[in-house]
């Protein structure tokens, strides 16, 4: 299966969405149970829920790995450019987050099944990320980290990405019916 013209057409046009909300959204972070929660990471995750939906797995997968990159160029480079092993740790999770999107996209039952979906894929995708920074990033760069850096890459991973993940799955159960007969009485 490979890309046709609209759907690279639309990738594209994500992908600078994406570089606009990471550039230029000046909106306030949520707090959410004592931690920040970031609003533009909130609707990256529904452009990457959205990008699948609508284009397929291809996509998705073009979304997943673009966009950290797109936000650790635009930011300069934050916090992940002292350790830019993190950037592989957000792909996978939001590679997880994808894959669980495309599985139930066009499924007969889709409209039942997606907001189940898409939370076991949020939380898979935070299991993956939390274990990959406690289990490889913390332990391989230990030796180049202070004591602070340590306990702010943890804190980065407690429960603020799976908040923000989940956000944007709320806003995709929402979103995705009405965009999906709009596109379909288009047609």
């Amino acid at each position: 299966m490979k890309l046709n013209t609209k759907q690279i057409v639309i990738t594209v046009l994500l992908l600078i969405l994406s570089f606009l909300i990471i550039r230029f959204l000046k909106v306030p972070n949520l707090e959410v149970a004592g931690y920040r929660i970031s609003t533009s990471d909130i609707l990256i995750n529904l452009i990457l829920i959205l990008g699948t939906f609508y284009c397929g797995i291809f996509s998705g997968v073009i979304l997943s790995i673009m966009a950290p990159i797109i936000s650790f160029v635009v930011s300069g480079g934050g916090f992940i450019a002292s350790i830019p092993a993190i950037l592989p740790c957000i792909m996978a999770g939001n590679l997880i987050l994808v894959l669980a999107a495309w599985l139930i996209r066009g499924k007969k039952n889709e409209a039942g099944l997606f907001p189940l979906v898409l939370v076991l894929g949020a939380t898979l995708k935070f299991i993956t990320m939390r274990l990959l920074v406690l289990n490889w990033i913390i332990p391989t760069w230990k030796s180049s980290l202070s004591h602070l850096q340590i306990n702010t890459v943890k804190n980065m991973f407690m429960l603020a990405p799976l908040f923000t993940t989940l956000f944007g799955v709320f806003l995709a159960c929402v979103l995705w019916p009405p965009i999906k007969l709009f596109f379909k009485a288009s047609k």
